[in-house]
């Protein structure tokens, strides 16, 4: 590229030089180098230009871009700074080192009681921290002598038997009597005494105590004796005498079936439950009555019971009209039986479990009467 220059009025200024005639103006071909090597400047200048960022940073300096910035730390893949980066000379090493004691450095601790007792605020070096590995100890015997220095030693706690001998112990009978005395509670010693002793009631000796234990057990075979039958019952078994029966009714007792009362209708208990009892005797009265034949009766009647009908166990016959007279049924097992009247009826039967008393007015007949039992166990 080329650069014209033409002369006019004044002088031209080229490349920092005055030119006052044509004459003395630089030649063409040294303007159109001059020309070349400012478009090399410029084009130098635009590259260097566009390197830099195109803003400062906040603190008006220019923005740095670490390519590798572990390497500054010596981490990752750098390997840090060099010792001559680190220092402008050596360092002296060996100054303010204190002179060996001993072959060791000596050593001030700022607080010895965590050494020594692990207070403060150490804790004192653990087992892993004195040793790496179990330290072996020699030369120390198993068996240990103790001394007593010249008195006795305390032993915490009772000692088993084991640990009291190695062995049995022997014990010699030489000095052991083959006889022991023996003596009472209160001190009173119970000699073995004489035939002639008194009965003791106390203390006393081996004669008077016997002599006492004698008496009381004669004592005892009176009682049962006096409390026995003479003789057993036919199967070998203790005769027994029942003093009483259940069901509200005791031996002898008499119990009112129908107060004597003037009536002309027929009568029935509810039903009676016999709770132990063999037999019955039932006591009834006529005082008057007019019977013309019909059947008036007083009987004891057992109930079935599969299908609760009554039947009759024992039966009186019909009394004669206007007459007073008293009588009774007797129902008990092995007795001897009398037939039937119009004043008694006995029958050799068990008592049955349930039972009622039956009076019978066929006709409607007016009569006084009424009735009670006993239960005979």
């Amino acid at each position: 590229m080329q650069a014209v220059i033409e002369a006019g009025n004044g002088p031209i200024s080229f490349k920092g030089k005055l030119y006052y005639t044509v004459e003395s103006l630089p030649t063409q071909a040294e303007i159109d180098a001059a020309y070349d090597d400012t478009t090399t400047v410029v084009g130098a200048v635009e590259t260097l230009t566009d390197r830099f960022p195109a803003n400062l940073d906040a603190d008006g300096g220019l923005k740095v871009h670490l390519q590798n910035a572990d390497d500054i730390a010596g981490g990752g893949g750098g390997v840090g700074l060099t010792d001559a980066e680190l220092r402008a000379a050596p360092v002296d090493v060996e100054a303010g080192i204190p002179a060996l004691v001993d072959g060791g450095i000596p050593v001030t601790l700022l607080n010895p009681e965590d050494i020594a007792s692990g207070g403060g605020g150490g804790g004192g070096l653990t087992d892993t921290e004195l040793r790496a590995a179990p330290v072996p100890v020699s030369g120390f015997p198993a068996v240990q002598p103790v001394s007593d220095n010249g008195g006795s030693l305390t032993v915490d706690g009772p000692l088993t038997d084991a640990q009291l001998r190695n062995s049995a112990v022997p014990v010699s009978i030489s000095n052991f009597p083959a006889t022991q005395p023996v003596s009472e509670a209160d001190g009173a010693n119970l000699a073995l005494g004489a035939t002639t002793d008194a009965e003791a009631t106390g203390n006393g000796s081996s004669i008077g105590v016997l002599k006492r234990l004698r008496t009381l057990a004669g004592n005892i075979i009176t009682l049962l004796g006096a409390g026995l039958p003479g003789a057993l019952g036919g199967s070998g078994g203790v005769k027994v005498d029942v003093l009483s029966g259940a069901g509200g009714a005791s031996m002898g007792a008499e119990v009112t079936a129908l107060a004597l009362a003037s009536r002309s209708t027929g009568f029935n208990t509810s039903d009676i439950t016999n709770t132990g009892y063999r037999g019955i005797i039932l006591h009834f009265a006529f005082t008057a009555g007019t019977f013309s034949g019909s059947a008036t009766n007083w009987m004891i009647e057992e109930k079935n019971p599969v299908d609760g009908t009554y039947s009759t166990l024992a039966s009186t016959n019909t009394p004669a009209n206007n007459t007073a007279f008293r009588g009774k049924i007797v129902v008990y097992p092995g007795i001897v039986e009398v037939a039937a009247s119009a004043s008694a009826r006995s029958v050799s039967t068990p008592l049955p479990r349930t039972f009622r008393i039956t009076l019978t007015n066929l006709g409607s007949q007016t009569m006084t009467t009424g009735a009670s039992y006993t239960l005979i166990p």
